[in-house]
């Protein structure tokens, strides 16, 4: 992997968590047991899912050297 190729991961490592964080504030604003509040919710666990696998992918050594 290229020094690009590590910055930009890690710019798209760090976009994940500015949108969770983000939504995270929505979801304080929001009443709970609503349709509103279970989309926020869902789409917490799926970015964070998503920064889960980026992160992890860094973390594994890179196998083709």
């Amino acid at each position: 992997m290229t020094h690009f190729e590590k910055n930009e991961q890690m710019a798209e490592v760090h976009e994940k968590l500015q949108q969770i964080q983000h939504l995270w504030v929505q979801l304080e604003q929001v009443k709970r047991n609503t349709a509103e509040y279970e989309a926020i919710a869902k789409k917490i666990r799926i970015l964070s899912a998503e920064y889960q696998a980026l992160t992890e992918a860094r973390i594994k050594p890179d196998k083709s050297k």
